[in-house]
């Protein structure tokens, strides 16, 4: 699955799930990400940045409530992209499973690819349906992305 991003509303409805709409909101909200008030009001007002996959990651850890990563959720970003990213990866997976799934994470190695996701594939159509990359951190974040988007059906 490529990577689509996300709208302004898909942002305005993550805010509205952790109550980031409310009065004070604005500072929560960019505390939380580790960003910018300025950042924030942008993506409210429909002049951020949504094709942006670290914004999307970090969105997600927050919403699964990893937000004991060192500094801010948003740091998390920086954990996956050094050298023990895997683990980091894995971690907020595992985490996106227990808060969202009731626990479930599938993780498959095939040929030519990997894929990720939060529930038990029943079949071949389950399993294409999955999100797909050519290693497994670029699978993870794919998985990652598609739970902050589609909060609904991951």
């Amino acid at each position: 699955m490529a990577w689509k991003g996300m709208t302004q509303g898909d942002y305005l409805a993550w805010e509205r799930r952790l109550g980031f709409d409310k009065h004070g909101g604005l500072a929560k909200a960019a505390e939380a990400l580790g960003t910018s008030e300025k950042t924030i009001q942008r993506l409210r007002n429909g002049d951020g940045d949504y094709q942006s996959k670290t914004m999307a990651l970090a969105m997600a850890a927050v919403e699964a409530g990893v937000s004991t990563w060192p500094e801010s959720a948003g740091r998390l970003i920086d954990v996956a992209n050094e050298t023990d990213g895997v683990t980091a990866m894995f971690t907020l997976l595992e985490e996106i499973g227990r808060r969202k799934t009731g626990g479930h994470l599938t993780i498959m190695r095939f040929t030519t690819n990997w894929r990720v996701g939060f529930r038990t594939p029943n079949d071949r159509e389950d399993i294409e349906a999955m999100p797909a990359g050519r290693s497994f951190v670029e699978a993870a974040r794919l998985a990652v992305v598609q739970a902050v988007t589609s909060p609904a059906e991951i």
